[in-house]
């Protein structure tokens, strides 16, 4: 399982380079060939680029903190804890001081 989030790790990286490979070879070819009225607009399009990603960065942290993406096992356990009813608790708390007592 840890091979397979490093392979998927390891692919979203790679999309990420080549997207930005991609942009910097656009963006040079921007440069060289635009008319020199867009010359303005293509100055500022890294700017615009940068700004851009740091928004997506920080939507992306924001969703990921949201719903607990990372640790499934938290998630699970949080959601079981939140539907017990009280009758639940004094049982599970009952069972529990009868474990601490046998040691």
């Amino acid at each position: 399982q840890r091979q397979m989030w490093i392979r998927d790790r390891m692919k979203r990286w790679q999309n990420v380079l080549a997207r930005f490979i991609a942009a910097v070879i656009i963006f040079l070819g921007l440069l060289m060939f635009a008319p020199a009225e867009y010359m303005f607009m293509v100055y500022c399009l890294p700017w615009f680029l940068l700004v851009s990603f740091g928004c997506y960065s920080l939507f992306t942290i924001g969703i990921n903190l949201a719903t607990l993406r990372d640790c499934p096992e938290a998630v699970s356990y949080t959601h079981l804890r939140a539907h017990e009813t009280s009758l639940h608790l004094v049982c599970r708390l009952l069972l529990e001081k009868k474990k601490i007592q046998k040691y």
